[in-house]
């Protein structure tokens, strides 16, 4: 029985067909990088640069609706 097993997985590997438990966990790990980037991104103050630009644009537009 653990031989047929060795012989499944050298299987998959060489045709590169992964089972859906496998394809569930890949997905799953992704998800989780992904959330937890996400997250650090957001939670980054934002630049002054672009503070002073919207605030720029806010003015522009505010001009031009008088």
């Amino acid at each position: 029985m653990m031989v047929e097993k060795n012989q499944d997985a050298a299987t998959e590997e060489t045709t590169g067909m992964v089972s859906h438990g496998e394809r569930r966990a890949h997905q799953k790990a992704i998800g989780q990088g992904l959330r937890k980037f996400f997250n650090a991104v957001v939670s980054e103050p934002i630049p002054d640069e672009f503070l002073i630009l919207l605030k720029k644009m806010d003015e522009g537009k505010s001009e031009g609706q008088e």
